[in-house]
């Protein structure tokens, strides 16, 4: 298994100084092999602190990680915005 961080954000969030706090911030855990990830939008716009993030501007998804052992490999495949 490895853990994920997930961060998501419009252009907004570069206009307020990319704020921690006005963006969202998550996290996912991957298991070997196939894995389904969904995260709730409701739980995406309304992650900035002092605002609702436009969903319809949603400019970076990130997914990084960090304290690896040894090399992975993974496949990212159908990503959507409902």
């Amino acid at each position: 298994d490895q853990k994920f961080e997930v961060k998501i954000h419009d252009k907004v969030h570069i206009q307020n100084e990319r704020e921690y706090s006005d963006r969202y911030n998550g996290s996912v855990t991957l298991k070997h092999g196939w894995n389904q990830v969904e995260l709730a939008i409701v739980d995406i716009i309304n992650a900035p602190k002092q605002r609702v993030m436009d969903r319809k501007d949603i400019n970076i998804f990130s997914l990084f990680t960090d304290n690896l052992f040894e090399p992975i490999t993974i496949y990212i495949d159908h990503i959507r915005l409902m």
